[in-house]
């Protein structure tokens, strides 16, 4: 690693010197004279290398998970960092950062340069479902040296949403004299959530009252929401009646959300029209003419 000048004992560094392989040479040299009988003398020399700083610092992730279910608390541990410099005193001593606007936050471990990525506040994943977290790890070195990292965390879905319908409540106007067994209406419901926790599917709710006979002629398909009418209803005997969908999820507890339906019965011209009076001598209605009677009127003194 060294060169040394016989004559003038001048000391050069030939080799690559690298702090971080070895700080601390010891040379042992000898100076011999040319006398006779010749003499001579040793010393012991010994160099420290200065370090400088040529090392980016490097960083380690052991993650817990790739995947932060939206129902943690802040606080949970998702993942250990690890962060090392090979470089000593402030070029060895690092900081470490995030990018903005992420809900995670690093917290130090009691172990130099260990970190923790915890949760910051509560995810929703119906807003953002994923996050690339920059890790960025700089030295205090001059210059510093910085280094980077970007984790890649999927929000994992929660059955925190109920299905939705769009109106509530719901008019519906249907003519009378509708066939039984045909649709008369489509009820749909929407859930934000994932997979089993928005797949929807429907029923009425029937409870005792003045209108379960009419609900009992109801049916609603589970799957799809079509709503049937099992008879034919007459404007003239019912008007109007209100019901009830409820549309549930498949989560884990499921959640459930209802809409009321209220079903106005529009009139067709169905009846022919009936003479209820005068009556005929045969107990049916025709048409008699009736002559009023003259009232006389007679003066004082005829």
């Amino acid at each position: 690693m060294f060169s040394l000048d016989k004559i003038s004992g001048e000391i050069r560094v030939k080799g690559v010197i690298d702090f971080e392989k070895n700080e601390v040479y010891k040379l042992e040299i000898r100076a011999n004279d040319k006398g006779t009988p010749p003499m001579d003398a040793d010393c012991t020399v010994l160099i420290k290398v200065l370090d400088e700083n040529d090392n980016k610092p490097e960083i380690e992730v052991t993650s817990l998970s790739k995947q932060v279910s939206e129902s943690s608390r802040p606080g949970a541990v998702v993942s250990l960092i690890s962060v090392t410099d090979q470089d000593s005193g402030l070029n060895g001593k690092v900081i470490c950062s995030l990018s903005d606007d992420v809900p995670f936050d690093l917290k130090p471990s009691f172990q130099d340069n260990m970190f923790s990525l915890v949760l910051k506040q509560h995810l929703d994943r119906e807003s953002v479902s994923h996050y690339d977290i920059t890790i960025t790890a700089t030295d205090c070195g001059q210059p510093p040296l910085s280094a980077f990292i970007t984790l890649s965390i999927d929000v994992s879905d929660t059955n925190d949403n109920a299905p939705q319908f769009l109106y509530n409540p719901i008019e519906l106007y249907l003519t009378e004299n509708n066939v039984p067994g045909n649709p008369i209406y489509s009820v749909s419901a929407s859930d934000n959530d994932l997979d089993e926790n928005s797949a929807v599917s429907y029923h009425l709710v029937r409870e005792e009252g003045s209108q379960l006979k009419i609900i009992a002629f109801l049916n609603v398909n589970s799957e799809n929401g079509e709503i049937y009418a099992l008879k034919s209803f007459d404007f003239e005997t019912l008007k109007t009646f209100q019901f009830q969908v409820v549309a549930t999820d498949s989560g884990t507890p499921s959640l459930s959300s209802n809409v009321t339906v209220n079903v106005f019965i529009l009139d067709q011209n169905d009846n022919a029209p009936v003479i209820l009076y005068p009556l005929s001598s045969n107990g049916s209605a025709e048409g008699v003419e009736e002559i009023p009677r003259k009232r006389e009127r007679r003066t004082l003194g005829d």
